[in-house]
């Protein structure tokens, strides 16, 4: 099954907060920052929201649920487990890593289309 690595950005501007979320099998991964007057400021906060969760996307869609917990958040220790026995025993892992992370799309939408979504 191929998985279309996708990952939501939206801004609320009544409460001031900007937050990017991805979706994975049933469960919602996602983060919030605050909006920033600072026009350079916004756009380096921006950047950094959707890194971090197109980096849990990349996590999640590379090594499914063997990065959970019993609860269903990841477990850093887990991933740091398979990433490093992943970099030992593949060559290619790194070019696969980076190929993936350039094909994650950045979905622009609105709050009410967030609300559709069910993500929030």
């Amino acid at each position: 099954m191929i998985i279309e690595p996708i990952v939501y950005y939206w801004e609320d501007p009544k409460e001031c907060i900007m937050t990017a979320a991805c979706k994975f099998n049933t469960n919602k991964y996602g983060l919030s920052f605050p909006i920033d007057e600072n026009l350079t400021r916004k756009r380096m906060d921006k950047k950094m929201l959707l890194r971090i969760v197109s980096d849990t996307l990349d996590v999640l869609i590379n090594h499914k649920s063997a990065v959970l917990d019993e609860r269903g958040n990841i477990s850093w220790s887990k991933v740091n487990n398979l990433e490093a026995r992943h970099a030992i025993l593949d060559k290619n892992w790194i070019k696969k890593l980076r190929f993936f992370r350039e094909s994650i799309k950045v979905k622009e939408i609105s709050l009410d289309d967030a609300k559709k979504e069910k993500l929030i």
